[in-house]
C-alpha cells in the first residue's frame, strides 16, 4: 500500500551528514552500518512527520496517519529508535468548504510552541489545481495546538 509509509532511523556524527560511510542504521537491536540492515520501527505514518523530545525525556512522533487520511496521530517512545507505542488519533481535519481537498504532512514545531503544548501544522491542497486561482486561501498550512500532559 503506497499510503502506508514505514519509518527507519539512522544517526550520524555532527558535521558528517554528507558522508554516508559515517551513518549508522538501527537494525532493531543495535546501530550498524548499511541501510540494507534497517529495521522498520513503525508504519502507517506519512512522507513528512516530526519526532520531538518531550520534557519528561520521552519522544513524540506527530504525523498524518496513512499519509492522506486527514487524521493527525501521535506515537510515544522512550528513545528515537523506539519501541514506539501504537498510534493515537488526536485530531481529524474538518472538511474545507468549496471543493475536494487533501490534507497531509502533519508535524510539530517545538521551536514555536509553548511549554505545555506543541504547535502542529497541517498542509491543505485542492485536488482541482484551478481552485487555487479562485481561492488563494486554500494552499496554506493550518495549525492546531496539541496539549502535552
Amino acid at each position: 500500500d503506497f499510503l502506508n509509509k514505514k519509518v527507519i532511523v539512522g544517526r550520524v556524527p555532527r558535521g558528517s551528514f554528507e558522508d554516508f560511510n559515517s551513518w549508522n542504521i538501527w537494525d532493531g537491536t543495535d546501530w550498524v552500518a548499511g541501510i540494507e540492515n534497517a529495521a522498520v520501527i513503525t508504519d502507517r505514518t506519512s512522507t513528512e512527520m516530526s519526532v520531538t523530545q518531550l520534557p519528561n525525556g520521552n519522544f513524540i512522533m506527530v504525523f498524518m496517519r496513512d499519509t492522506l487520511s486527514g487524521v493527525v496521530a501521535i506515537r510515544i517512545a522512550p528513545r528515537p529508535e523506539g519501541p514506539w507505542s501504537g498510534f493515537q488519533e488526536v485530531f481529524t481535519v474538518p472538511n474545507v468548504p468549496g471543493g475536494t481537498f487533501v490534507t497531509y504532512h502533519a508535524k510539530a514545531h517545538p521551536h514555536l510552541s509553548e511549554a505545555d503544548s506543541l504547535l502542529v501544522s497541517i498542509n491543505v491542497n485542492a485536488v482541482d489545481f484551478w481552485a487555487h486561482f479562485s481561492n488563494a486561501d486554500i494552499y496554506r498550512p493550518r495549525f492546531i495546538r496539541l496539549r502535552l500532559q
